[in-house]
């Protein structure tokens, strides 16, 4: 619960400033959800009107305002949403999220920078990073318009009949709970899976990486033979995991099949009993379809947020650093530089000062790196003077870059 306040923390700091033009798009999104009600209905009267006899005007009446529905929705909603989304949206999202991953780089210290491995940095940095924008892409895209869909064709529904309104509306809140479910049960599962995949990728990347190796050494029926066995322990564990996830998929799914019978069963039984005409039920079943084929992605955009989750943990906690080198109002102004250079008393230790959250999702406080227990350089004291060529000499790992690292000051106290 901590680590979503801190996501939330600094999702609202990065797209705050994009949130009003968020809420426009939102807004026509379902205003054009919202029309689309208007050409079932409209469907449905034109049926009713020719199984009533009436005159063709009224119908080519109809046709034409269908028609103009559609061209309304397309030309004066979608396309200019579709232009301000990539105007004012779409590329600020990308923009806003990698000028806070400069600001964090800038603010923390040298020795910060030094002391991190630069390849975790940089994939922290990349797939936290494309994770955090993919995750708001969906949000706007896809999850807010799927509850906004269903919602709306769900409560027209009730407004026409209570009775289908309240079937679809119970359908669609049964699946979504079993998705939801069904996901947390497979959770586990489903990252060791992927932890298996891409370590099987990883593997058969490091015998392709090093194969003339594996020539020189006539090894290339060991390397088929270990490649191939990587990659029937990875299927040895999905098949059954999917034959799993298929049988209480397909289960779940005979909710929205129930639903849609129900739903057919009761437009008949309306229909025999006079209670609505023939067009009508066609609105409650164009209605009720796309009510309910909205909630078919729920699981789907579930399983991608629970894959993107680990590394938008880690990019968050990356941001939620604190620079270890404060810079003061007040800075002391040195006097002229002499050239004079004196060291008294230097003692070094590196120290990885990055806290890393682990793959387990449960694990609330990230992981402390250890502290190295070897200093680099111990009780040093040498005066170089002005103009003086002094060499530093001494094996592999005596600290040499190091001392030299710190004359430039490239390392924090």
């Amino acid at each position: 619960m901590k680590f979503h306040r801190q996501f939330l923390r600094q999702a609202w700091a990065i797209f705050g400033p994009l949130k009003w033009r968020m809420l426009l798009v939102l807004g026509v999104i379902s205003l054009i959800q919202g029309m689309s009600l208007i050409g079932p209905y409209i469907q449905g009267t034109i049926l009713d009107n020719i199984s009533h006899g009436k005159a063709m005007a009224q119908t080519y009446w109809l046709i034409a305002l269908a028609g103009t529905v559609w061209l309304v929705s397309h030309w004066v909603l979608q396309f200019p949403r579709e232009m301000y989304e990539v105007q004012k949206v779409d590329f600020d999202i990308d923009e806003r999220a990698s000028d806070q991953t400069m600001v964090q780089m800038t603010s923390l210290s040298v020795g910060q920078h030094n002391t991190l491995h630069s390849g975790m940095k940089q994939s922290i940095i990349n797939r936290g990073q494309t994770s955090m924008t993919a995750l708001v892409n969906m949000f706007v895209y896809e999850i807010v318009p799927t509850i906004s869909r269903a919602f709306i064709m769900t409560m027209a529904m009730c407004w026409l009949s209570m009775a289908m309104g309240l079937i679809v509306f119970s359908a669609i809140a049964l699946f979504v709970w079993l998705t939801l479910w069904m996901n947390h049960t497979f959770k586990g599962d489903l990252k060791k899976l992927e932890k298996m995949w891409n370590q099987e990728s990883k593997f058969r990347s490091e015998i392709i990486q090093h194969i003339s190796h594996v020539l020189v050494n006539a090894q290339e029926k060991k390397a088929r033979a270990e490649a191939d066995a990587k990659y029937a322990e990875t299927v040895a564990f999905a098949k059954p995991l999917w034959r799993r996830f298929l049988v209480f998929a397909y289960m779940k799914s005979m909710v929205i099949i129930v639903a849609r019978v129900a739903v057919m069963a009761l437009g008949a039984h309306y229909i025999y009993s006079g209670r609505h005409t023939f067009g009508t039920i066609v609105v409650f079943w164009a209605w009720s379809n796309n009510a309910l084929d909205s909630v078919w992605n729920v699981g789907s955009l579930q399983r991608q947020i629970i894959r993107m989750w680990t590394s938008i943990r880690r990019y968050c906690e990356f941001l939620n650093m604190e620079t270890d080198v404060k810079i003061i109002s007040n800075p002391v102004v040195l006097d002229p530089v002499r050239g004079r250079i004196e060291v008294r008393n230097l003692s070094f230790m590196y120290d990885s000062r990055m806290a890393m959250s682990q793959d387990e999702e449960d694990e609330e406080k990230p992981k402390e790196v250890e502290k190295s227990k070897r200093p680099a350089l111990i009780d040093v004291s040498f005066v170089i003077e002005p103009g003086e060529t002094v060499a530093i000499v001494g094996e592999s790992g005596s600290g040499k870059t190091t001392l030299a690292n710190m004359l430039v000051r490239s390392s924090d106290p």
